[in-house]
């Protein structure tokens, strides 16, 4: 699949940032990482080649599943969260901070192997007792210190997942708050 930024609708920041994400995924290399190929740019667009997953999106896997008021086979949950968090082991081992986990930015493929894939507000921290500042993420997933704006590091991954085996178990987020505050 390709993945195209239109750079002209980007401040220096945002392309700064689209480069990043092409300098992280082709740094990870993991059988539960969406894989990366190649990027390049064309007519000020920034493109970036990687695996298509034919299973969609784990949003999209949890949102057949509530509409045809089923639940997930406990086996199946077992084994994406061992994959998602061999994956993530695999990215906070080489001090990337995903800081956008969620079930859109969790692919499956054809057989049902999951992948984290969109890495494009990832962070790459200086050691492992490095913290970041910067509140960013989709709010559903974000570890309360992000919400209150504190400093963070890698266990709001790690909240980010547990957030997520919520979801797959109840087939909705645990909080549904107006806002951030809530």
């Amino acid at each position: 699949v390709m993945k195209q930024v239109d750079l002209t609708k980007l401040c220096p920041k945002g392309r700064r940032e689209a480069g990043k994400e092409v300098q992280v995924l082709s740094a990870l290399r993991h059988p539960y990482i969406i894989s990366f190929h190649e990027s390049f740019t064309h007519s000020q667009t920034l493109c970036i080649v990687m695996d298509f997953a034919e299973g969609g999106d784990l949003a999209g896997a949890i949102d057949r599943t509530r509409r045809g008021r089923r639940q997930f086979e406990e086996g199946k949950l077992l084994q994406w969260m061992a994959q998602a968090f061999l994956a993530l082991k695999y990215t906070h081992d080489r001090h990337v901070l995903h800081r956008d986990l969620k079930p859109q930015n969790m692919f499956l493929t054809a057989n049902g192997t999951l992948k984290i894939g969109d890495f494009g507000i990832a962070k790459v921290m200086e050691g492992t007792a490095a913290v970041a500042k910067t509140a960013i993420g989709t709010p559903y997933y974000l570890a309360p210190e992000m919400c209150k704006e504190r400093p963070y590091a890698w266990p709001a991954d790690v909240w980010a997942m547990g957030v997520i085996l919520y979801e797959l178990c109840a087939l909705r987020v645990p909080f549904d708050g107006a806002n951030l505050r809530k």
